[in-house]
């Protein structure tokens, strides 16, 4: 008996080293294990693809359930890759399962459709909703539907606005993950626990090989990956998130969890702000030039939740008027991570080394403020800070934003920015 099982065990993981040196192509489940210390089961799932695409061996590696298991659904095993979050989700109420009235199935391979993400959503945000508008907003989803009150409710929530150019929701259409990805993110919008990625959170760079940072889609996918929510779609490597495939019931459970259900899926968010200057608001007089009536003190900024891997910041401010063309009036690089502030004044004073305060486009070091030409209306000055994945950077002593770029461009992780406006 002990040499059969020693056998089959080593049959086993013979074929576990057959596959990861084939040169075929693996597809995988969005997560194909359960979290560590899952008590009920652990799955390996595995897929070998030739290049015609054809399924040429599949199998599944997985501990016995214990007998004290109690499938959340009767199409849901013991053994099932996403059991735990399927549970989870049942318990919290967001779901009932697939087939009521008796709703003793999930249906966990079946696909998402807009009216169920809607559903999955609002019920793990808020519960079942009751105070809704009770006109139609989209001329497909009358207010007979079962999920009427679910998309009057993502639609005010600004989750969700329909097609763009119709009046037309499609509730019975399948969710791709990029539609997914944008629902997500702005259902933690709404409930004021993230910001919304501004339109160019992907000009540093896509998050996944097969998201191009031009695509609508980019920055909610961007977003997605940051906060944990996502992987990626090809485990180990996760190089790609499959933007266009399908959603799953199961993987629709996995990704409610991680947004709205687990305590441990949201870090705290990357922040970058100036206490005296408010978001697109005016520049006070004592931050610009004496030559526009000011003090040239430079402004108090503070961030917070900076990414992981963060190694070294840098501080950018620059004037993007086109009669400007990008004119630098401040870059502090090398910053470290333990610095969280630059107090007012803090130029050519408390800026200490690594960090280093180069050559502004007047000619000198350090913090230079607004003194825009005579009538050429209001300038808008970008305060942007950098995270990167190198402790220091290399520029020249007085760079252009051009340079700049090109220097931080390879190590961004992540940047936060704001604007403020002097001129008149």
């Amino acid at each position: 008996m002990k040499m059969r099982v020693f056998f089959n065990n080593f049959l086993i993981f013979a074929l576990f080293i057959l596959i990861f040196f084939t040169n075929a192509k693996e597809v995988f489940s969005e997560t194909f294990a359960l979290s560590a210390g899952d008590s009920s089961s652990q799955v390996f799932n595995k897929a070998i693809k030739l290049s015609n695409g054809n399924i040429v061996l599949q199998f599944t590696l997985s501990k016995i359930c214990p007998a004290t298991c109690t499938p959340p659904f009767t199409d849901v095993p013991c053994d099932h890759w996403a059991i735990n979050y399927i549970k989870a989700v049942k318990d919290a109420g967001i779901t009932k399962g697939c087939n009521p009235p008796q709703n003793d199935r999930f249906c966990p391979e079946d696909v998402v459709t807009r009216a169920q993400m809607a559903a999955f959503i609002i019920r793990a945000i808020e519960g079942e909703p009751t105070n809704y508008n009770t006109n139609p907003y989209f001329s497909d989803v009358p207010s007979s539907h079962w999920a009427f009150k679910y998309i009057q409710r993502v639609k005010e929530r600004n989750i969700a606005q329909g097609y763009p150019g119709t009046n037309l929701y499609g509730p019975e259409d399948n969710v791709t993950r990029e539609q997914m990805a944008k629902m997500l993110i702005m259902g933690l919008v709404s409930q004021g626990k993230i910001s919304e990625p501004p339109s160019d959170y992907c000009s540093t760079g896509a998050p996944f090989d097969d998201v191009s940072p031009s695509s609508w889609s980019c920055r909610y996918i961007k977003k997605l990956k940051e906060l944990g929510i996502t992987q990626g779609c090809n485990p180990p490597d996760n190089n790609r998130y499959c933007p266009q495939n399908l959603v799953t019931r199961a993987q629709m459970a996995t990704f409610i969890y991680r947004g709205f259900l687990s305590s441990i899926s949201l870090p705290a968010e990357f922040r970058f702000y100036s206490p005296t200057i408010p978001e697109n608001g005016t520049i006070p007089l004592k931050y610009v030039m004496p030559g526009a009536g000011g003090q040239n003190v430079s402004p108090p900024l503070k961030w917070e939740g900076i990414p992981s891997g963060t190694k070294s910041l840098v501080l950018l401010m620059y004037d993007r008027h086109p009669i400007a063309d990008n004119w630098i009036h401040w870059i502090v690089i090398n910053i470290p991570t333990s610095v969280t502030e630059f107090p007012e004044g803090a130029s050519g004073r408390t800026i200490t080394s690594p960090a280093r305060e180069l050559i502004n486009s007047y000619g000198f070091s350090g913090y230079g403020g607004p003194q825009p030409p005579s009538g050429t209306g209001q300038h808008p000055y970008v305060f942007r800070l950098y995270a990167l994945s190198v402790s220091e950077i290399n520029l020249s002593s007085q760079p252009s934003y051009d340079e700049i770029i090109r220097a931080v461009q390879p190590y961004v992780i992540d940047y936060k920015e704001f604007v403020g406006y002097f001129g008149g």
